[in-house]
């Protein structure tokens, strides 16, 4: 078993996301990122972490992601619910489509990925707190 810190860093590709991985590996986190984009593997290489290319909309993904961190760290000590920058069209021009897009990227992400790694069996991560990033960024999202 690792006998580092383990950090799951969601949407890590760039931007706030990979910015969040270097700072965790560089204060010694061994990190396992993940993003749509085939980068992530670049910069899991380049920090001496694993990589998951998927989806924070997807459960399915975030399951195969905190499980292949499970399996080869055997704990996870810190998550780090990082996502790109929803479209900020007028309220009235927002489809049920883009809620429902919004939504699964904004709360149910966090959502998700917190009961994942806070299973009352493994008890995964330690002192938590849900920062709300998706409950605090989108009422914002409404008001361009």
């Amino acid at each position: 078993m690792n006998t580092h810190k383990v950090a799951i860093v969601t949407a890590a590709s760039r931007g706030i996301g990979a910015g969040c991985a270097r700072e965790l590996a560089a204060q010694g986190y061994t990190v396992s990122l993940m993003a749509r984009s085939e980068s992530i593997f670049d910069l899991a290489k380049e920090l001496d972490g694993i990589a998951t290319q998927g989806s924070i909309s997807s459960p399915e993904d975030l399951e195969r992601l905190v499980g292949t961190t499970l399996t080869q760290f055997g704990r996870i000590d810190a998550v780090v619910n990082s996502f790109g920058d929803p479209p900020r069209p007028d309220l009235l021009e927002i489809d049920d489509a883009m809620w429902q897009e919004n939504f699964e990227m904004l709360l149910m992400s966090v959502v998700n990925t917190s009961r994942l790694t806070t299973n009352r069996k493994t008890r995964t991560v330690g002192n938590w707190g849900i920062r709300g990033l998706g409950l605090n960024h989108f009422p914002k999202s409404l008001n361009p």
